[in-house]
């Protein structure tokens, strides 16, 4: 009687992850580090440039 109402609770607990699930996973966030590693090399040449559009800017105010 105890074991069933343990496998009773294991078997309600096991929850929905399945392989497509569990690769649909792997794919975002694969997605994620692609983009995360294209900005973070991008990101000094956007700094720099929007630097250099503010200093423009500042120096044509003045």
């Amino acid at each position: 009687m105890m074991k069933s109402k343990m496998q009773a609770f294991i078997k309600d607990e096991r929850g929905e992850f399945g392989i497509k699930q569990i690769a649909g996973l792997v794919a975002v966030l694969v997605f994620i580090g692609i983009i995360v590693t294209t900005i973070s090399g991008l990101l000094p040449d956007w700094i720099a440039y929007v630097w250099g559009l503010f200093t423009t800017w500042v120096d044509k105010q003045l």
